[in-house]
């Protein structure tokens, strides 16, 4: 089984095309994360051979490494479909998308939550971190990350309650990981991402804000003093251009449109 499941989430690009081959991979996905979860439901779970040599491209590769390896599996599996949708060059198949979503269903079905938000933080919200920082933005990346992330935002707001509910450890650490990611899309040129990063804020506050603790509160607190200097870096910049007393509309470093202050790579404090 554990071969096998190598070999599918190995073979990224074969899920990024359309056709029966796609339709056959995503199968094998299915069949493969039930099969992981009847095995999670077992009083002793049966050891995964061979797990201890799968390497995973994940921050903390130790938390992945369990005595049976079933979580190493389970990373590899979700490792397997995340770069697919993050690596797809064309549209991205609203499939592989609903294929995700099912494994991470089934992932917080589990009776250790700690997995799920495992899941999201060290490789989906990571993915996506390095997807943004290191795209060149087009017609295409830019649908398939708004696609993408939308659906990312959704699946934590849908599931918050519940986890925070098990571990409000883990539901902090959740909203930590998001609001970071959310901090590198409004520091983005691209003015769709950066304002994608200012609505799903916003969204995350309203949807789960009364369900934060005093903790979560100063977390979200810090990131949103991040965001506002962010956001009005481009402001503070243009405004120190003009002096009071100076009759000149292009100030003082005689600005013409084109040279307009745009920048959110470094917020600057209000002065």
């Amino acid at each position: 089984m554990l071969g096998q499941l190598k070999l599918v989430a190995d073979d990224s690009h074969a899920l990024q095309v359309d056709g029966r081959r796609s339709l056959i991979r995503r199968s094998c996905l299915t069949r493969f994360a039930h099969r992981l979860a009847s095995v999670n439901l077992m009083r002793t779970p049966p050891k995964m051979r061979g797990a201890n040599r799968i390497r995973l491209p994940v921050v903390d590769c130790d938390a992945w490494n369990d005595e049976n390896g079933i979580v190493t599996v389970w990373g590899l599996l979700l490792c397997g479909i995340v770069e697919a949708v993050v690596q797809c060059r064309r549209a991205v198949d609203p499939a592989l998308l609903a294929e995700l979503r099912d494994i991470l269903v089934v992932v917080l079905k589990s009776p250790d939550q700690r997995l799920y938000v495992m899941a999201l933080v060290d490789v989906v919200l990571a993915s996506i971190g390095a997807w943004v920082q290191s795209a060149r933005w087009d017609d295409d990346s830019l649908a398939n990350f708004c696609l993408t992330f939308g659906f990312v935002v959704e699946m934590i707001v849908d599931s918050f309650r519940d986890v925070n509910e098990h571990d409000s450890t883990a539901s902090r650490q959740l909203v930590d990981s998001l609001s970071k990611l959310i901090l590198v899309c409004l520091k983005q040129e691209e003015v769709k991402v950066a304002r994608l990063g200012c609505s799903t804020f916003r969204h995350l506050l309203v949807s789960c804000g009364a369900q934060f603790d005093f903790a979560t509160w100063q977390s979200v607190s810090s990131h949103l003093t991040e965001a506002l200097s962010i956001t009005r870096s481009p402001i503070v910049s243009l405004i120190r251009q003009f002096v009071e007393g100076d009759d000149d509309i292009r100030g003082k470093d005689k600005l013409s449109r084109d040279k307009i202050p745009t920048s959110r790579q470094h917020a600057e404090p209000w002065n």
